[in-house]
């Protein structure tokens, strides 16, 4: 068994490990024209783990990624040089400029971005904004891009999106949860959907997207490690979903919930203790109001 293999085997979720690797935006052109703009705006930081490229909203550049790796458990990276980094399909690198806000138990931290201004003029369409109008109905496919730090990846930004790659939960269902993770668990509850994507380290924070909308469900959060053989069947991830099985809750991946980010936006948009800014920017992302499009 190769390095590769026998890492990916802590992780693996269905009949076999399928991530395979964008090597550079030729490669895009081989993909379904919907996922392109969220695949060129996914990023990996300077010091691991992976975000997502919203767009530009009321002229600035918002990034979204894992609230969990600020946590000392995972090297505290929620720092300005470590939410720095490139948006590697692209060959683009970014500089962390402000925290937006930030909310443990959506597993989220919201943050504007800057570019070098002579890379500006190709961010035309770059990025994918929640799908705030998502029911996330159970069975939707999904594609799962993150930066994974396992044996045998090159840089290059690996995907999953076999067929066992899709919302394994009930439609709307979403769950405050302990991480089941029995390696480096998450020591705070998560609001999260389930998702029968292959996950490893590295991909926190990466974007889970539809299939076919090419919008962001949700973000990387966790996964039960090691996985068991239970979950290495693809049939019984199908029973999982189709029975609405308990061990959904505790057995596959798992992903930060649209519909709690939702919820929590709109609350914070009519509070008037909330900064001004802040609501006006969390507005913006609410209505769509990208500005590079």
């Amino acid at each position: 068994m190769s390095a590769l293999l026998a890492e990916a085997n802590c992780f693996q979720l269905g009949d076999s490990w399928n991530k395979t690797e964008l090597k550079d935006a030729r490669g895009l052109s081989k993909l379904a024209p919907q996922l392109i703009s969220a695949l060129q705006g996914t990023a990996q930081f300077r010091l691991g783990a992976s975000g997502i490229l919203l767009g530009q909203f009321r002229d600035q550049w918002v990034m979204a990624a894992a609230y969990h790796m600020c946590s000392s458990n995972f090297g505290g990276m929620c720092k300005p040089f470590a939410l720095s980094g490139d948006l590697r399909v692209l060959r683009i690198s970014f500089q962390a400029e402000q925290v937006i806000g930030y909310w443990p138990e959506l597993d989220l931290i919201l943050f504007t971005v800057v570019f070098h201004p002579n890379d500006e003029s190709k961010l035309n369409g770059v990025g994918s904004n929640f799908d705030f109008h998502s029911k996330l109905k159970s069975g939707t496919q999904l594609v799962v891009a993150g930066y994974t730090a396992i044996t045998g990846f090159s840089g290059n930004l690996p995907l999953s999106a076999d067929s066992d790659c899709k919302i394994l939960s009930g439609t709307a269902e979403s769950r405050l949860m302990k991480d089941p993770d029995t390696v480096s668990p998450d020591p705070e509850k998560k609001w999260a959907f389930a998702i029968g994507c292959d996950i490893a380290r590295g991909d926190s924070g990466g974007p889970v997207i539809d299939s076919q909308s090419g919008k962001i469900l949700g973000l990387v959060w966790t996964g039960k490690t090691p996985t068991s053989d239970f979950a290495k069947s693809s049939l019984n991830l199908e029973k999982l979903q189709r029975d609405h099985d308990p061990k959904v809750w505790s057995e596959v991946g798992y992903a930060s919930s649209v519909l709690k980010i939702g919820e929590t936006f709109k609350k914070l948009i009519k509070d008037p203790k909330a900064p001004v800014a802040q609501r006006e920017i969390i507005r913006s992302i609410l209505s769509g109001g990208m500005t590079n499009r």
